[in-house]
């Protein structure tokens, strides 16, 4: 709040005390003569300048007032805001690291079972490779087996027909015969010995 403006018609009484103290004559006469004049309108005139001094002043001081209280409303609106904002951030932040963190531990779980699949089957199939080995293994010896006892079968055969035949002395073509049956039965044995079926 500003001071109280004196008004000007206070100044030009005391001018004229002072002066008609001193005898003055002259300009105490003009004064005497401007103030019976116009010192009322020169004193409403001063009264109205210090009312609007006084109205100037206090708007002016609410004007302050109420920027200072729009402006502290405006700082506290805008922390509130950022302080908001922040927390969102950071709640969003934290948020996807976890999400990060789940989804890492997810990719290591998933490996890991993959890898344990990948050993699980690899070793499935060394299995069964070992078990086809062993299994052809086994069928050759056996095939090989029977076709052994079948040719010694044959060529025992063989020799007692031939030596039966030498008593005997049969003709060329029961020897032709002979032997044409023997070559009907060893195409047979043979057949059968290769799709002879594994031993139970």
């Amino acid at each position: 709040m500003s001071k109280k403006v004196q008004p000007q018609y206070e100044t030009s009484e005391r001018t004229q005390k002072f002066d008609a103290s001193n005898g003055s004559d002259g300009p105490d006469n003009m004064t005497q003569v401007r103030e019976i004049l116009f010192g009322t309108q020169i004193r409403d005139f001063d009264r109205k300048v210090g009312q609007l001094e006084e109205h100037v002043a206090s708007d002016v001081s609410k004007l302050k007032e109420e920027i200072k209280n729009r402006t502290d409303s405006l700082e506290r609106y805008v922390k509130n805001e950022l302080e908001s904002l922040l927390e969102r951030l950071g709640r969003e932040q934290a948020d996807r690291e976890k999400s990060v963190k789940s989804l890492s531990a997810k990719i290591t779980d998933l490996s890991d079972t993959l890898d344990q699949k990948f050993s699980q089957l690899e070793e499935k199939l060394n299995k069964t490779e070992r078990n086809l080995r062993e299994h052809l293994l086994e069928e050759t010896k056996n095939l090989r087996s029977a076709l052994e006892e079948r040719s010694h079968e044959h060529v025992t055969m063989l020799e007692r027909q031939t030596k039966a035949l030498q008593e005997e002395k049969v003709d060329r073509l029961a020897i032709s015969d002979l032997f044409k049956e023997l070559a009907i039965r060893l195409s047979g044995d043979f057949a059968g010995a290769t799709v002879r079926p594994k031993p139970k």
